[in-house]
């Protein structure tokens, strides 16, 4: 994906980000400069009848255990870099598959503390649209 300026290839964008690096303050890997760039293309979601997507930018995050999809770096990066009004699904489906089993840090799933307090991390970084 570029980061590039060009004209709109589609109406809207799904994304799965799981991390965004902070260095030095800032927000400097390549999936941040291509979310960036979908939301000049498209914009903040709009929605039709039933709430179907029509335009925008939506936004799926998985919540991993102890933290390490860095959903605190992910919701501040929305909520500074893209749009307070991103569109961000916050997920808490992890499953434990093949390797992960026994993993000391993937070994297990997110509590349902971890789960509520991704909600509020995105709460307290701005966001305005949420969905659970």
């Amino acid at each position: 994906m570029t980061s590039q300026p060009r004209d709109p290839k589609s109406d809207y964008y799904l994304v799965k980000i799981f991390f965004i690096t902070k260095r030095r303050g800032i927000y400097e890997d390549v999936p941040g400069k291509a979310l960036k760039e979908m939301h000049r293309q498209v914009g903040d979601l709009i929605t039709g009848k039933n709430r179907v997507a029509v335009r925008g930018l939506l936004v799926r995050h998985l919540v991993l255990p102890g933290w390490i999809a860095g959903t605190k770096e992910v919701m501040e990066f929305l909520a500074d870099s893209v749009s307070r009004h991103t569109y961000v699904k916050i997920m808490a489906q992890y499953r434990l598959c093949f390797k992960a089993v026994g993993h000391p840090l993937l070994g297990r799933r997110i509590t349902d503390e971890e789960y509520s307090q991704a909600l509020q991390i995105a709460v307290e970084a701005g966001l305005t649209r949420i969905e659970t």
